[in-house]
């Protein structure tokens, strides 16, 4: 406050001063300083004298911030002693934090490999040789650390270090030699059935078992049961590509007018196939862990049929299916069971899909749907992958092993209820996959399919 007095005081005197100016100016012009006025002129030191007083008031009513030390004008009731912009700050802190603009970040070097900073994996050979390529360059450690990219601790462990090979290992030598191993995978390849046993007797090698399966699961070559696979002739390949090149053009309404049958033999106790056990060693022959094998299981023979617009009628059966049985049985359940989804009445056509079993090829069965009238597509022989219905049976079987059924007639009560209970959307999928199954077949040139 005091500097502000102060300040129009002398803006007082310089006021006074030019007044006194003036007055001297108006006396000389009687005086002997006549040649001096006449160069000047006395308009142009008044305006003068006037813009000289204007900058003493302006400054006289101006003072610097406390804060930033700007000048700024002087207004009634300021009691800070702050500028606009160092108030506003004053008075709401966290929108001038917000509105502060953040440091520059430094823009990252872009990485040479693929690779987490902070992964826990070893370097390869190629990463370690640019750490030493980069080093020798001038790069320091972070700059490394930051283009391989890895931790500056193994930058500087492996800068240490003359070479980028890895030390000797201290552990366990190999059991065989790079000559054995090639041997093996030689041995291998050319007998493709073949079991580490064997290539262990064969090549006489002194290695374990697992030793030699470990070196094939090393080149990728691992042990898996082998599935079972017609091996079909050009002639079979030939009329499964008819049968997929000859309906590929069918679209999804097409195929859902198509019902779908064949038999299954399903089993209760007594049929036990390959059975899984968790036992202690040494008790392999302790009777709560073996399998009694019944030499005549509970067993019975279903005849069923879908289509993509739902289920049709099942047949359950003791006896050894024949021609004569499926004549029979097409007769009292195939209609009825086209007569649930198709207006039959009015001649909404649909198509019956079987495969090449001798009993569906019979003379009786043939001339049952000749004249019955059903149309039914000609299917090529050993193609279960193109009849979606071996699908329902497996399916049917996985809901199946829950039940141990004692008798046939339990075993009988237990088909017909998942077979109810089967939905509808599965039996959907299976009718729209038809196009994507021959166009399957077609790829592979007749051969097998992942189907």
């Amino acid at each position: 406050m005091n500097r502000y007095v102060n300040c129009r005081s002398s803006a007082l005197i310089i006021i006074m001063s030019s007044t006194k100016v003036s007055k001297q100016i108006d006396h000389c012009t009687t005086t002997a300083h006549a040649s001096l006025m006449d160069a000047l002129s006395h308009a142009a030191v008044l305006w003068l004298v006037s813009v000289w007083a204007t900058v003493a008031l302006t400054l006289c009513l101006q003072r610097p911030c406390n804060h930033c030390r700007k000048l700024y004008p002087v207004k009634a009731g300021d009691r800070h002693g702050l500028c606009k912009g160092c108030n506003n700050k004053r008075r709401h802190p966290a929108a001038a934090v917000a509105a502060a603009a953040p440091p520059p970040s430094p823009s990252p070097a872009s990485t040479l490999f693929d690779r987490n900073e902070h992964s826990r994996s070893h370097l390869s050979h190629d990463q370690r040789v640019a750490i030493s390529v980069l080093h020798k360059e001038g790069r320091n450690e972070s700059y490394i650390a930051a283009r391989i990219p890895c931790d500056i601790r193994t930058v500087r462990c492996w800068l240490e270090r003359e070479s980028a090979q890895d030390q000797p290992r201290r552990g366990r030598k190999r059991k065989t030699t790079a000559e054995q191993d090639a041997a093996i995978f030689e041995e291998a390849k050319r007998t493709k059935f073949t079991t580490p046993r064997r290539i262990k007797r064969k090549l006489h090698l002194a290695a374990s078992i697992s030793t030699i399966d470990r070196r094939l699961q090393e080149k990728g070559l691992f042990g898996r049961v082998a599935l079972h696979k017609k091996k079909y002739t050009e002639d079979q390949k030939r009329k499964r590509m008819a049968f997929a090149e000859g309906y590929k053009h069918w679209k999804v309404k097409d195929w859902m007018h198509v019902i779908f049958a064949d038999e299954k033999i399903c089993w209760g106790e007594g049929f036990w196939g390959r059975v899984y056990v968790r036992r202690p060693r040494g008790e392999a022959l302790n009777p709560d862990y073996c399998v009694d094998k019944d030499p005549h299981p509970v067993k019975v023979n279903v005849w069923g049929c879908f289509s993509g617009k739902g289920l049709g009628y099942c047949y359950i059966f003791n006896e050894n299916m024949d021609g004569k049985l499926l004549q029979e049985v097409l007769g009292t359940h195939l209609v009825e069971s086209a007569e649930l989804h198709y207006d039959v009445e009015h001649a909404e056509r649909w198509w019956f899909l079987q495969d090449n079993d001798p009993k569906h090829k019979s003379t009786l069965v043939r001339t049952w749907l000749f004249n019955h009238g059903i149309q039914c597509l000609d299917f090529p022989p050993y193609s279960p992958d193109l009849n979606p219905i071996e699908h329902l049976w497996a399916d049917l079987a996985r809901r199946l092993e829950q039940f141990q059924c004692p008798t046939v007639e339990v075993l009988q009560d237990v088909v017909a209820e998942p077979w109810k209970n089967t939905p509808k959307k599965f039996l959907r999928s299976l009718a729209r996959s038809m196009p994507e199954r021959c166009q399957a077949v077609i790829d592979a040139k007749g051969d097998h399919t992942t189907y």
